[in-house]
């Protein structure tokens, strides 16, 4: 099940609780802090599993993407984030979100012209 008849369940069926939900993301952002990326952003995927589209778990596996390198990935959860915080009143974390996205697509674009560069080095040889 996904979508909106999927939000407030975990993949066991089992409901989760506010309380439950807020533990968890704090602990993601914990995991992030601390640089623990990985299980930082397998907690924020279970997460979105539950929640799909959820501010914060996009937010913060947006940064997650982007802090391990992956830019385009980081961008699609900041897109995501964004569009679900279109639906809250928290402008200075939505403010936050464009400027990482913004982030994430100038170094996607570096990548891009980096390998278009290195691939036509490459044949010049």
């Amino acid at each position: 099940m996904t979508g909106p008849e999927h939000k407030g369940r975990h993949k066991s069926g089992a409901r989760t609780s506010t309380a439950d939900y807020l533990d968890a993301i704090n602990r993601a952002a914990s995991l992030y802090r601390a640089g623990q990326l990985e299980q930082a952003e397998r907690l924020c995927l279970d997460l979105l599993e539950i929640q799909s589209g959820e501010f914060n778990a996009s937010h913060l596996l947006g940064l997650v993407k982007l802090e391990r390198g992956s830019a385009a990935e980081a961008i699609v959860y900041f897109d995501q984030a964004l569009h679900a915080g279109r639906m809250l009143t928290r402008f200075s974390t939505i403010a936050a979100t464009h400027s990482k996205h913004s982030i994430a697509t100038r170094q996607r674009s570096r990548v891009t012209i980096w390998r278009s560069r290195s691939s036509r080095t490459t044949r010049r040889r």
